[in-house]
């Protein structure tokens, strides 16, 4: 991995002195201290947005095949239609884009899975029942953490983690504890859904946050360009019926996105390339789990790779004459 050297102001030095990446022994005495990074595609604006600053580009490639070398797993897309696999847990990084083969400019959001590990797995007596697996990532504070999770992690024999995150999963899926889930958990062309926590927009109006049309802003209407409008009626029914769309807080609110598509994975960094955006602020925690809606399709491609093919098949259409077709 290429290295870069840059100087930082005091405002910095606290970030970059918490990972030691200081060359100078006495960090902090200069107000532009040498400092050295790994290089990466990503502009982080350090003053405006805090927290950018927990996003860490750390290799975890060979920490992941060390730790699950001491099992025998094969971890690959569900073969048929109702298995269902263990999910993950990682962080929003940023957005960046790449360019296909035709040429196209592709938006893809980066997740960095850190450290995620299989923390305990919890079977159900019914055997109709899916079961589930607690996953967790992160680096926790062992002076924030309760005695009771503290001694559950001690019994997984896995390091302190900073969330933890339930999966269903079936029989077939179960993983051993302590097993490391990495970017290579996902291959290229799978679909993923992806549940974060949306940005939050404070109290807002009808308009934008349930796309409510304004009223004229001639014919006699003045002070009511962007009010709701009516709320009831008269005398029937009499009453605002509970749930009516009406101005309030604004996101910050559970969401998910649905068939996102892997379009790159870098396994010596642990990040995560999906087509589009997601929900959540950059360095959020989000979780991951296969595409439910693509699961057909997935079942597909596995079947093309146990016949010979080493990687999933890809889209071989030209996407001009696609857009041409669908116009």
């Amino acid at each position: 991995m290429q290295m870069i050297a840059l100087r930082c102001g005091r405002r910095a030095q606290p970030f970059f002195r918490s990972f030691g990446m200081f060359t100078s022994k006495s960090a902090g005495e200069a107000s532009n201290t040498l400092c050295i990074i790994p290089k990466c595609n990503f502009s982080f604006d350090w003053g405006r947005n805090r927290s950018r600053d927990k996003v860490r580009f750390t290799e975890f490639g060979s920490l992941e095949e060390e730790i699950n070398s001491r099992f025998d797993v094969e971890h690959n897309i569900p073969i048929h239609r109702d298995s269902r696999r263990c999910g993950a847990i990682g962080y929003k990084v940023g957005m960046t884009q790449i360019w296909d083969k035709w040429g196209l400019r592709i938006p893809c959001t980066v997740i960095q899975i850190d450290r995620c590990q299989v923390i305990q797995i919890k079977e159900s007596i019914d055997g109709k029942l899916r079961h589930n697996i607690q996953v967790g990532a992160g680096e926790g504070n062992i002076k924030k953490i309760k005695k009771s999770l503290l001694g559950h992690y001690l019994n997984a024999g896995v390091p302190i983690k900073k969330h933890l995150a339930e999966f269903e999963v079936t029989r077939d899926n179960f993983l051993p504890v302590g097993y490391m889930i990495g970017p290579s958990y996902f291959k290229v062309g799978n679909y993923i859904d992806i549940k974060g926590t949306s940005k939050g927009k404070g109290t807002q109006g009808t308009i934008k946050r349930w796309n409510f049309s304004h009223q004229y802003f001639t014919h006699g209407n003045s002070k009511a360009h962007r009010a709701p409008g009516a709320l009831q009626g008269c005398e029937f029914p009499g009453k605002v019926f509970k749930g009516k769309k009406m101005a309030g807080r604004m996101g910050n609110q559970s969401s998910t996105q649905f068939s996102c598509k892997v379009m790159r994975v870098d396994t010596p960094r642990s990040l995560l390339y999906v087509r589009g955006s997601i929900p959540g602020a950059n360095g959020s925690m989000v979780t991951i789990r296969d595409g439910l809606k693509k699961m057909d399709k997935q079942v597909r491609q596995v079947n093309e790779i146990r016949t010979g093919v080493d990687t999933y098949p890809g889209d071989e259409e030209d996407p001009y004459e696609v857009y041409e077709n669908e116009s």
